[in-house]
């Protein structure tokens, strides 16, 4: 506890001297103090725990672009009757570095939560065979762009900043209407920032979502329900695929400096849903076209045969 308390330290200082600020990081430990109570309590078969944990991740918050302090708090309720449900929220509060002013709290009901500079990743116990639960969200609003179980998809044209979401939700799922799940997209466009230089930061918009329905209650029967096997695809050799367990990326290569959405038409996505015997239906495409699901922004039903 001590060495990372240390650590801590020596990063507020180094950030500090390397923005040419002449406040000393003794002053800054004066002028700035917080924290949070940590416990676990039990008390008639219910067990609740709060931890807390704080960090400096780097961000893009109202135009600044820089490390910001955040103290994680995460509360989380299990009760003796169902062990294995965990009700779990993280609540995050984030402070100016450079002087400890507050900024925002962000709160999601989530067990674990991760930063990219723009957004961040939250997720939850639960879905479809256990999968994870996920959602992306902006770090400006807090609101929640795009949902997703397992893992999420994204596109990005480069030297455009402009990005693609695509999420699968399973949690979807509803035999009486025979919906296997919800193909979800959003998009982020650029837009120039108001603050400190000149650098463009992301607009997020949640735009429209594909419901996938058994054609039969047969064919729902025999699915999964599990996420189906989803990959994008490449417009030409040139865009480059990556995968990984969290999210699978297509830089899209093929579109270069493109400046907006119109006329970026590539394959999309290729979808497989398995059935109890772990074969699959015929795989479904859904093509972009000018940056949007088959073209338009409207939602749709596609239904599936076996």
């Amino acid at each position: 506890m001590r060495q990372s308390f240390y650590f801590l330290l020596i990063a507020i200082s180094f950030i500090i001297e390397s923005k040419g600020q002449t406040k000393s990081l003794d002053t800054l430990w004066k002028d700035f103090y917080n924290q949070g109570k940590a416990f676990a309590k039990i008390n008639s078969g219910r067990l609740e725990i709060t931890n807390v944990t704080y960090s400096i991740p780097f961000l893009d918050i109202d135009g600044e672009l820089e490390s910001y302090l955040v103290k994680q708090t995460q509360s989380s309720v299990t009760t003796a009757a169902d062990p294995e449900e965990e009700n779990s929220k993280i609540t995050l509060d984030i402070f100016a570095l450079k002087n400890g002013h507050f900024v925002k709290t962000i709160s999601k009901n989530a067990y674990s939560i991760t930063f990219s500079t723009q957004f961040i990743q939250s997720y939850n116990n639960g879905g479809c065979f256990d999968e994870r639960c996920g959602e992306l969200s902006s770090i400006n609003s807090g609101e929640t762009f795009l949902k997703f179980s397992l893992k999420y998809y994204t596109v990005e044209i480069p030297n455009s900043q402009i990005h693609l979401y695509f999420g699968f939700s399973c949690d979807a799922r509803d035999e009486s209407n025979l919906i296997l799940g919800e193909l979800y997209f959003a998009y982020a466009l650029p837009i120039i920032t108001q603050g400190k230089g000149f650098y463009y930061t992301l607009a997020f918009t949640k735009v429209n979502k594909i419901i996938f329905k058994a054609r039969t209650k047969e064919v729902f029967a025999k699915i999964e329900p599990s996420s189906p096997q989803m990959t994008l695809c490449k417009s030409t050799d040139k865009d480059k695929l990556e995968d990984s367990s969290e999210f699978q990326s297509l830089l899209l290569w093929s579109y270069d400096k493109v400046k907006s959405l119109r006329g970026v038409n590539f394959p999309g996505l290729k979808i497989k849903f398995y059935d109890g015997e772990s074969t699959s239906t015929l795989p479904i495409e859904i093509p972009v076209k000018d940056g949007l699901l088959f073209g338009d922004s409207t939602d749709r039903i596609i239904y599936v045969d076996k």
